[in-house]
C-alpha cells in the first residue's frame, strides 16, 4: 500500500510541475522582431518610406500617390518612444498626433486645424494594457468643435493569443459615429465603408488568423497602432456585421529567408460584391 501511495505521490508532483510550467496561450506575450526596420512599403498605386534616427525609431514617413504626397515627421520622443508626429501637406502642418504613455495605459490625441488655423483636439483614443503589456480595450472621444468638447462614442476590446490579436470587436453610439472612427493613419483591415451600426450594438467583429513570421510593420510602432501590436503577419481577417454579414480578406506572403515578408497578395470579398484583389512589396534595413 505504501508503495502504491509512493508511486500515485510522484505522479501527482509530475502533473503539477508539468502542468504549472505550460501557460494558457492567450495570456502568453511574445517578444516582437525587429531585426528588420521596414523601409517601403508599396501597394497598388501608392508608396510609403520610413526613416530611422540612429537608435532605430521611426524619424519620417513619406507618402506617395496618384492623388498626391505628404509626409509624417516624429517631433518628440519620450523614454525612447515615439510621443509626436506631424502631417506636413505642401510644407503645411495640417495635423498632429500625440501620445501619452502611463501606467498600463496609452493615450492618444489627435489635433486638427479649425477654419481660422487654431489648434483644436478633434479625437482621443485612451488603450488600456493588461499586466503582459497586451492592449485590452480601446475607449474613443470625439469632439465635433460644436463646443460641447469631447465625448465618449465608441471603444473596442480585443482578444489575444500567442502574442497576436485574434479578434477586435466595435462598439458605436450611432451610425454617424461609425463612419467617422479614425483610421489611425492607416489601417488596412478595417472596412469603414462597409461599416453597420444601431445604438449601442456591436457594429462589427473583426477575427484574424497568422502566419508564423515576424510582424513586417512591427518596427513603425504607434504610427500605424493596432496593425503593428501583432508579433505576426496577419494571413486572414473575417468581418462579421451586425445586420449578418461577412467580409473577408485572405493574404498570402512570399518571404526573405530571415523570414520577414517581401511580397503579399490579398484577396478581399465583400458579400454581395466582386473580390478585389491587391498586391503589396516589402523592403527592409536589417542588422
Amino acid at each position: 500500500m505504501k508503495k502504491i501511495n509512493g508511486i500515485f505521490l510522484l505522479i501527482l508532483i509530475l502533473f503539477v510541475t508539468l502542468t504549472s510550467c505550460v501557460k494558457d496561450p492567450e495570456d502568453k506575450s511574445v517578444e516582437q522582431d525587429l531585426s528588420c526596420l521596414l523601409t517601403e512599403y508599396i501597394g497598388n498605386d501608392w508608396q510609403y518610406y520610413f526613416s530611422y534616427d540612429q537608435k532605430d525609431r521611426l524619424e519620417r514617413v513619406l507618402y506617395d500617390s496618384d492623388n498626391g504626397s505628404y509626409s509624417y515627421e516624429v517631433t518628440d520622443y519620450t523614454d525612447g518612444k515615439v510621443s509626436q508626429i506631424v502631417l506636413i501637406n505642401d510644407g503645411y502642418e495640417s495635423f498632429y498626433e500625440q501620445y501619452y504613455f502611463g501606467t498600463n495605459e496609452l493615450t492618444v490625441e489627435y489635433y486638427s486645424k479649425d477654419g481660422i488655423e487654431n489648434w483644436y483636439l478633434e479625437d482621443r483614443y485612451e488603450y488600456t494594457y493588461d499586466s503582459q503589456g497586451q492592449v485590452k480595450k480601446r475607449d474613443w472621444y470625439y469632439d465635433a468643435n460644436d463646443g460641447y468638447g469631447l465625448n465618449l462614442i465608441g471603444y473596442r476590446k480585443y482578444t489575444w493569443r500567442s502574442g497576436n490579436i485574434i479578434k477586435r470587436e466595435y462598439w458605436y453610439s450611432n451610425k454617424k459615429s461609425a463612419k467617422l472612427d479614425r483610421q489611425n493613419l492607416f489601417d488596412p483591415y478595417e472596412p469603414k465603408h462597409h461599416l453597420k451600426s444601431t445604438n449601442d450594438e456591436i457594429s462589427y467583429t473583426a477575427n484574424f488568423e497568422y502566419d508564423n513570421k515576424p510582424n513586417a510593420k512591427a518596427s513603425i510602432g504607434l504610427f500605424w497602432l493596432d496593425v503593428t501590436f501583432s508579433a505576426n503577419n496577419i494571413t486572414k481577417a473575417t468581418y462579421t456585421y451586425n445586420d449578418g454579414s461577412i467580409n473577408v480578406s485572405n493574404i498570402s506572403y512570399s518571404y526573405q529567408a530571415n523570414g520577414f515578408p517581401e511580397y503579399s497578395t490579398e484577396a478581399y470579398k465583400a458579400e454581395g460584391e466582386n473580390t478585389v484583389y491587391y498586391e503589396n512589396f516589402y523592403h527592409y534595413q536589417c542588422d
